[in-house]
């Protein structure tokens, strides 16, 4: 099967984006070094970003002060086809730019939504939940420039 046949829709991209369990977040260090690490995302459609909680200091945070630039690979259901030596897949990239969220309410909502995929019938995912403490970590939103998603049967 050609590459250009594994492509798949925005649409359908995005329904990856929503439903993948983690993401992988790609920067650029001020020294030109890449740097992909393991994020827990939400995806806001409404908003066309997506979002995740980091460290206040540290690699990702430099990398994303130093370029806001980045790219967020996100992987769905997946499986080694080995009698075919081909592998079953559906992946989205997104590539935008990362900014710090600021405003406190906008943080607050964004972290109990992360709970809410992350940690459902937790106290902190309930709707009436009081704002969760943000402490020492940042609430980061991607603004989504472009998405683009592959698709295997495995066949």
């Amino acid at each position: 099967m050609s590459t250009q046949k594994r492509f798949i829709t925005e649409e359908q991209a995005r329904a990856i984006l929503m439903n993948a369990p983690v993401g992988v977040l790609s920067t650029v260090s001020p020294d030109g070094r890449p740097y992909g690490v393991p994020v827990h995302y939400c995806y806001a459609q409404e908003e066309n970003c997506v979002f995740f909680h980091c460290a206040k200091t540290g690699r990702k945070i430099d990398n994303i002060l130093f370029s806001p630039q980045v790219s967020l690979l996100a992987v769905g259901p997946f499986k080694v086809v080995p009698e075919k030596t081909t592998t079953r897949y559906e992946s989205t990239i997104i590539a935008g730019r990362a900014q710090i969220v600021t405003d406190p309410q906008e943080k607050a909502e964004k972290l109990r939504a992360l709970c809410v995929k992350y940690a459902p019938g937790t106290p902190f995912a309930a709707e009436d939940a009081p704002p969760m403490p943000c402490g020492d970590s940042h609430i980061i939103k991607i603004l989504i420039e472009s998405i683009t998603g592959k698709r295997s049967p495995g066949l």
